[in-house]
């Protein structure tokens, strides 16, 4: 699909465009609430040790920011090992977080 817009890609939304387009909604009888704010779930798994639920996120507009959680996670490298624990995820343009939940 081509989608004509102006200015830049960030300015018009481009990457919710598209994700509406390719995700499209489904019913459910569940309630979830997006708590991750501007940054895009990319995806959610168990850690490979199976301890962790690993969630990496990203953020696609361009922004800096700052997310605060109702508890604390384990901030991971692409290779799920633990760097640091926070209970405020701040984030940078185009940043990929990955962190994990312990079970």
């Amino acid at each position: 699909m081509i989608y004509p817009h102006p200015k830049d890609f960030v300015s018009a939304e481009i990457n919710n465009i598209a994700y509406e387009y390719n995700v499209p909604m489904v019913k459910a009888d569940l309630t979830c609430e997006n708590s991750f704010g501007e940054l895009f779930l990319q995806t959610m798994k168990m850690s490979e040790n199976g301890k962790m639920i690993v969630i990496r996120l990203s953020e696609q507009n361009g922004k800096r920011g700052q997310i605060e959680l109702s508890g604390k996670v384990k901030i991971l490298n692409m290779l799920e090992d633990v760097i640091d624990e926070a209970t405020t995820l701040n984030y940078s343009p185009f940043e990929i977080l990955t962190v994990g939940i312990e079970i």
